[in-house]
């Protein structure tokens, strides 16, 4: 018999089984990945079914063909997107279903935007069907948007609630944007019952310049009464081109509209030319009968001029 010796003077055979050990090992991690690797493979296949299987069934659902898409959504009902699925089937069908249909499914989607997502779309089928005892019956405040708003107001004065709706429409009015189409019918109601007085329609074509909102602000312009058209023309150009201010011959009047306009016409000039706004503010408070309030007001503290402009 021959042995070999390794340099340490033992038998290689000693080493064997530490050997077997290694070779042993290394052949399960092996096996490991391999199993990891056709995991994710098998996993990956399943998602790109899954994916699959889902834009199938949005085109039978487009197409009419709800057997079919009841079908596919029924084995994707582990997919992550499944209630998208049913979100979109009974969105289709919205003036079908009861507000039992509608809580069953907040309650089964309590977990997602769905739930709160529906509520809002029935409501607002509701509305415009002028389903008015409905809305009113089933409105959820917790899903207020400013369309639903102005749903539940016209609902109010459909039903003969016309003082509580009008009591609310005054801050659908007074707004620095333009309010939804479904806002019109109540603002109509409320404007035709003498509820837009002089001092409403001035403040909010105020509010909306004061946001640079001049588009809604020539809206409003309409709306003025007759006493204002001028005043609200002069802060309308005022607001477009602020150099306008130097002609000081345009803002005689010492009633409270002149001293807006001129505060708000020597704001916006003084984003651009701060001093040479100072100056003409010194010019014009000689002119007008301005408050201690407009005074320091005018400039806000934050603004670098703002300390020679308190001591105007």
């Amino acid at each position: 018999m021959i042995n070999i010796f390794m340099p340490d003077g033992k038998d290689c055979c000693d080493n064997l089984p530490r050997r077997g050990f290694l070779i042993t090992l290394f052949a399960g991690i092996i096996l490991l990945l391999l199993c990891l690797g056709f995991s994710a493979i098998t996993l990956a296949d399943t998602r790109f079914d899954q994916r699959a299987k889902y834009q199938q069934a949005l085109k039978y659902l487009r197409a009419g063909q709800r057997t079919r898409f009841l079908k596919l959504k029924n084995e994707l009902a582990d997919y992550a997107l499944e209630p998208y699925l049913a979100y979109s089937d009974i969105t289709r069908r919205l003036s079908r279903h009861s507000y039992a249909d509608i809580l069953a499914f907040r309650e089964l989607y309590a977990a997602t935007p769905l739930a709160d997502a529906l509520m809002q779309s029935w409501l607002h089928s509701l509305g415009k069907r002028g389903k008015w005892q409905d809305y009113l019956k089933y409105f959820d405040p917790s899903v207020r948007t400013a369309i639903l708003t102005c749903y539940e107001l016209t609902a109010m004065f459909k039903t003969g609630r016309s003082e509580e709706a009008f009591a609310r429409t005054e801050d659908i009015w007074m707004v620095d944007y333009s309010q939804p189409d479904e806002c019109d019918a109540i603002l109509k109601a409320w404007r035709d019952a003498g509820n837009l007085t002089r001092e409403l329609t001035w403040q909010r074509f105020s509010i909306s310049l004061h946001a640079n909102n001049t588009s809604l602000a020539s809206y409003l312009s309409r709306y003025l009464d007759f006493e204002d058209r001028e005043p609200g023309l002069l802060m309308r150009q005022a607001h477009r081109r602020p150099t306008l201010m130097k002609r000081k011959s345009l803002f005689k009047g010492a009633d409270s509209r002149t001293r807006e306009v001129i505060i708000h016409g020597i704001r916006r000039l003084a984003r651009s030319d701060a001093n040479q706004a100072l100056d003409l503010w010194q010019d014009y408070i000689q002119i007008n009968n301005f408050s201690e309030t407009e005074r320091t007001d005018t400039f806000t503290r934050g603004d670098p001029q703002y300390g020679r402009w308190a001591r105007a």
